[in-house]
């Protein structure tokens, strides 16, 4: 009789065996996929270095193609969206997509809708070859099951669709959303001082050009721009607080934090991500990482002046 226990174990075994064929994959069939996709797209390039790829940059074209095709899928492709996709950081991301651009299977150009976006578009040439690989892929996969069931090689196949999809999902291997915390319990009152309600309503940003700087406040947080004030041009970022840009002085560094919800959080991340934001975990870092500090999520996100604002989801 067998038990959950043993239903566990028979599951688990599927993670040594899929992780075992993806080496497989990377070290056996890459170059040959590269070859054959490159015959099959009537570039006249045949992988083997002749035109100044060779196989191994062919294969990193194909896995480029493959991310912004998928990015496009869900709207449009930018450099953030194909490191996503990757699974790599953003500067290797970089340096793959520039490949692909000198070998004139992608271009770039800038977002019409926001010119901090740089926005990814597939080339005749990338088109031919990802179509190209797609059919080979294809082919690959009819020969692994060739001696199966017909049956059994659709279930298969379907099985592979839903787990592609599913593990591709944004957070699918990420640690599950911690549970939102209750307000702290406020400080009763000491004795021999009187009990009041002080809120900061405004403050001056010195930048350099007041326009843009609010702009930029008002996209990372999801709010709006109010009219311009005398010299001042104000962001209501909540019913108490407004932050007054001014150019008069010119731009000087500072530090602003906000403690936002996961909602907020995940816009100015993906803001930060699809463009080319300086950001980190740190104050003085731009490594693109978030930090956890707190038990939260936190990130620096710098503006065009070297303003650094400060997102946290939990009061370190």
């Amino acid at each position: 009789m067998r038990t959950d226990n043993s239903d566990r174990a028979d599951i688990a075994r599927g993670g040594p065996a899929l992780f075992r064929l993806v080496r497989f994959w990377s070290r056996r069939w890459a170059a040959d996929a590269a070859r054959q996709s490159t015959a099959r797209d009537g570039t006249g390039q045949d992988g083997t270095g002749q035109d100044g790829t060779g196989d191994v940059a062919r294969v990193g074209h194909v896995l480029v193609l493959e991310a912004i095709d998928a990015a496009l899928a869900s709207g449009s492709a930018a450099i953030g969206d194909v490191a996503v996709e990757l699974g790599l950081d953003r500067s290797n991301a970089s340096r793959m997509l520039a490949g692909a651009v000198a070998t004139g299977l992608v271009t770039k150009a800038v977002s019409p809708d926001d010119a901090r976006r740089t926005e990814l578009a597939m080339t005749s040439a990338g088109r031919s070859l990802l179509a190209a690989a797609r059919t080979w892929q294809e082919e690959a996969f009819a020969r692994l099951v060739a001696g199966w069931p017909a049956q059994d090689a659709r279930q298969f196949a379907g099985y592979l669709q839903r787990l592609a999809a599913q593990a591709l999902q944004p957070r699918a291997l990420q640690p599950r959303a911690l549970q939102p915390q209750a307000p702290p319990t406020p400080e009763p009152p000491r004795p021999g001082r009187p009990q009041m309600s002080i809120v900061l309503n405004h403050t001056i940003v010195p930048v350099g050009d007041r326009y843009r700087a609010a702009r930029f406040l008002a996209d990372l947080l999801g709010v709006g721009v109010a009219p311009p004030a005398g010299p001042f041009v104000p962001v209501p970022v909540n019913d108490d607080l407004t932050l007054d840009f001014d150019d008069r002085l010119g731009a000087r560094p500072g530090h602003y934090a906000f403690l936002v919800d996961d909602a907020t959080f995940d816009r100015a991340l993906r803001l930060a991500l699809e463009s080319d934001l300086e950001f980190g975990s740190a104050p003085r870092l731009s490594d693109r990482e978030i930090n956890r500090a707190g038990g939260g999520r936190g990130v620096y996100v710098r503006d065009p002046d070297g303003i650094a604002y400060e997102l946290f989801t939990v009061i370190p």
